[in-house]
């Protein structure tokens, strides 16, 4: 099929991120539409993690070593990459917290507390 590079990528993921999800263990994806792609699959948790601008932009300086104004402009980019992305290839909203079981802002509880309250979650 002669589709675009972009659309082949992203079939080839879904069916990777299939696969993981009909296999025996446990996985975490990370991005890529995987809230759309397991749409229809069981013992399946959508979270979204978010944070602060201000503390996004302290996290990004500290971790690659850049100005504010660097920072910002990096998350500006990649967000606006993230959602383009999200919302072409689902049809949805990216961020829109209805698309979510769960939504914590790391900013509020810590990367260590996000952590806790993922996993509280999952013992359930």
């Amino acid at each position: 099929v002669n589709m675009p590079i972009n659309d082949k990528l992203f079939v080839v993921q879904s069916e990777i991120i299939k696969e993981l999800a009909a296999g025996n263990e446990s996985a975490v994806i990370v991005g890529r539409c995987a809230d759309y792609v397991l749409s229809g699959y069981q013992n399946v948790v959508k979270i979204f993690v978010c944070a602060d601008f201000d503390k996004r932009m302290e996290t990004v300086s500290e971790r690659h070593g850049l100005t504010p104004a660097q920072s910002k402009d990096l998350i500006v980019k990649t967000d606006k990459r993230r959602a383009n992305y999200y919302n072409y290839y689902t049809g949805k909203k990216w961020g829109k917290i209805e698309n979510y079981d769960l939504v914590i802002n790391s900013s509020k509880s810590g990367v260590d507390g996000a952590v806790k309250v993922i996993k509280a979650m999952l013992e359930d």
